[in-house]
C-alpha cells in the first residue's frame, strides 16, 4: 500500500477524482448523472466524426473502383506486350547473335591491319581465336594465293558502280600495279582519283565531311554491311592531316596526306592491298550519291 501511495501516477489519478467529486459536494448522485452527460456527449461527438468518415470512405470505393479497373487492364495488357517482346526477342535471338558474332568477327581483324571485305576468309578468325599473328598470315596468304580471283571479282565489281570510265580504268591500272609488285603506286595512283570523284581538290577532313553529305547511307548500307567501317576509316585515319609521321609509319592502311606527300612509303603488300579495298569500298559509296 505504501508503494501505491508513493506512485506518482496513482496520486495524479486520485486528486483528479478528489477534486471532481468535491466539485459536485461529495454528491454520488449528481456525480451518477454528470457521468451519463458526459457519455451521451462522447457519444455524440463520435457519431459527429464517424458518420463523415463513413460517408467518406463510400464515396472513395466508389471513386477508387474505375482506377482500380483501370490499373487492372493496363497490368494485363503490358503483360501482353511482355509476351508479345519476349516472343520477338527469341525470334530475333538467331539475328542479334549473328550481329554479335559480326561485330566481333571486325573488331578482330581490325587488329591486325585488314580492312573487311565481301569475299575475305573470315572464318579465319574464329579459326585462329586470339593468335593474331597467325590470322594476320593467314589473310596475307590468302590474298597471296587467290590473287587472280580476287583481282577478277574487283574488275567485275567496279564495272558494276555509277562512276565514269576514267575512274574504272585508273582502278584497273592500280590493279595492275599490285600485281606487279608496285605496291608504292597504288595508294599514289588511288587517292587522286577518289577525290577527283568527290569533286573536290585537295580533299581533306573537314571538305570530306561536307561530301559524305551528299551520300544515300541507306542505299549504301543495304549494299555492303563494311559501310559504317569504310566510314570511321576514312574519317579518323585516311584524311586526317599527318603531323606527326612516326604515328602513321606503322599503319597498314595507308593515309592520304602521308602517302601523297611521301611521308611513308607504303611499300608493301598488305597496305597495297588495303589501298584496294578501300577504293573499291569508296567508288561503291560514291554511287549512291543523292541526285
Amino acid at each position: 500500500m505504501a508503494r501505491e501511495r508513493d506512485d506518482p501516477i496513482v496520486a495524479e489519478v486520485r486528486a483528479a477524482r478528489e477534486e471532481y467529486a468535491a466539485s459536485l459536494n461529495q454528491d454520488i448522485s449528481a456525480m451518477f448523472q454528470d457521468l451519463r452527460r458526459l457519455e451521451k456527449a462522447s457519444r455524440r461527438a463520435y457519431r459527429h466524426y464517424i458518420e463523415p468518415l463513413n460517408q467518406f470512405a463510400c464515396h472513395l470505393a466508389v471513386s477508387v473502383e474505375p482506377m482500380a479497373a483501370s490499373i487492372r487492364r493496363m497490368g494485363e495488357q503490358t503483360t501482353r506486350i511482355g509476351e508479345q517482346l519476349e516472343k520477338w526477342l527469341d525470334a530475333m535471338d538467331p539475328q542479334l547473335n549473328g550481329l554479335g558474332v559480326w561485330i566481333q568477327t571486325t573488331e578482330d581483324l581490325s587488329k591486325t591491319g585488314w580492312l573487311p571485305y565481301h569475299s575475305a576468309p573470315f572464318h579465319y578468325v574464329s579459326e585462329c581465336g586470339s593468335d593474331l599473328n597467325l590470322l594476320d598470315s593467314k589473310f596475307s596468304e590468302y590474298y597471296r594465293m587467290n590473287w587472280l580471283r580476287i583481282r577478277d571479282d574487283m574488275k567485275a565489281r567496279i564495272s558494276t558502280y555509277s562512276i565514269d570510265y576514267e575512274a574504272r580504268e585508273t582502278f584497273c591500272e592500280a590493279l595492275i600495279a599490285h600485281e606487279h609488285a608496285c605496291y608504292r603506286c597504288v595508294p599514289r595512283v588511288l587517292f587522286p582519283e577518289i577525290e577527283r570523284l568527290f569533286g573536290l581538290g585537295g580533299l581533306h577532313e573537314g571538305k570530306l565531311f561536307e561530301s559524305l553529305g551528299g551520300i544515300d547511307l541507306k542505299a549504301v548500307s543495304s549494299q555492303t554491311p563494311y559501310a559504317m567501317i569504310i566510314f570511321h576509316t576514312l574519317i579518323e585515319h585516311t584524311y586526317e592531316k599527318v603531323r606527326r609521321p612516326d604515328r602513321v609509319s606503322q599503319d597498314l592502311i595507308p593515309n592520304r596526306h602521308a602517302a601523297v606527300h611521301g611521308i611513308v612509303p607504303y611499300n608493301t603488300a598488305k597496305v597495297s592491298m588495303n589501298m584496294l579495298i578501300l577504293a573499291d569500298h569508296v567508288f561503291q559509296i560514291l554511287s549512291n550519291r543523292k541526285g
